[in-house]
């Protein structure tokens, strides 16, 4: 199992990478939601994902996109 983080900025730009057994690569982009979906283009690798997404409090979110579902737990 791996840990993913992903961070999401103000600006519409993200980073992500993973950590430990079976992780992917990392890669960089624009990421945009509105109104229950979200666009994420990656500009450092060949990756595009859409998808729905729910805000479930101020710190949890819940995304079904192409690799199914996961849930974000912001951590500060």
């Amino acid at each position: 199992m791996s840990r993913w983080v992903w961070e999401i900025r103000p600006n519409g730009t993200y980073d992500f990478h993973a950590e430990g057994p079976g992780a992917t690569r990392a890669h960089s982009g624009t990421f945009a939601a509105s109104r229950g979906h979200y666009a994420l283009n990656s500009t450092t690798m060949a990756w595009n994902d859409v998808g729905t997404y729910h805000l479930t409090s101020n710190a949890s979110m819940i995304a079904n996109g192409k690799l199914g579902g996961a849930t974000w737990h912001r951590v500060r």
